[in-house]
């Protein structure tokens, strides 16, 4: 789903609760492998079902990643709904490189089960990790296993650190917190967003190729 408007990155709102039904990992079978203090994870973008939604700004299905690493995830259940990832009382610094992780690797996450386990892995290093240096092998966050995922997902953040992720600003963010807390894992889910001013330039150019072919038909 395209959201013509102003991209979102930190701001913060509340929105309707909203009711969802776990499907499948969104890529089929996800690998699965060790995090600090879990064993036999699986890691993956989760697909759902939209049973209730308060508003019409959802559609019949959503995907989305989990920010927790100590709680089950419920086959149904109700979230609350904040728009903006300083809803989710991230510090700035881990908004800017969470941004900068679905700006620049979320579209590939979703080629393969593969790129999708790592960009979770990649996702909870953001979230826990506490020595100022992104590495699955090694600080307050670990993992291993999940096959190539882990090396992939270090690819990414290694790009972070180093600034090779230009791309920001991309989509909008919504955190979805069960109520009461621990009920189910607490997700994260992104709409697209287009600025106005690159609408009117697709619109521009697009209106510009159809006025040539004109020209060249009637030649």
């Amino acid at each position: 789903t395209v959201v013509i408007g102003m991209a979102v990155a930190f701001g913060s709102a509340h929105a309707s609760p909203i009711k969802l039904q776990y499907t499948d990992n969104l890529t089929g079978s996800a690998p699965s492998g060790s995090i600090t203090g879990a064993s036999n994870v699986l890691a993956g973008e989760f697909d759902f079902d939209v049973l209730d939604a308060g508003d019409s700004y959802w559609d019949s299905e959503l995907s989305a990643f989990c920010i927790q690493v100590d709680a089950t995830l419920s086959n149904t259940s109700w979230y609350n709904v904040d728009q903006g990832l300083s809803s989710g009382g991230y510090s700035a610094a881990q908004q800017t490189d969470i941004d900068l992780l679905f700006s620049n690797f979320y579209g590939v996450s979703q080629e393969n089960a593969a790129n999708s386990a790592a960009f979770q892995l990649a996702l909870w290093e953001i979230l826990n990790e506490t020595n100022g240096t992104y590495s699955l092998n090694g600080g307050a966050f670990q993992a291993s296993g999940f096959g190539n995922a882990t090396d992939i997902a270090n690819s990414w953040l290694s790009d972070i650190m180093g600034g090779e992720a230009a791309l920001s600003g991309l989509y909008e963010y919504f955190i979805l917190s069960t109520d009461p807390a621990g009920k189910s894992q607490d997700l994260i889910t992104v709409k697209y967003s287009v600025p106005e001013p690159g609408i009117a330039m697709l619109l521009g150019g697009g209106l510009l190729g159809m006025v040539l072919l004109r020209r060249r038909s009637s030649r």
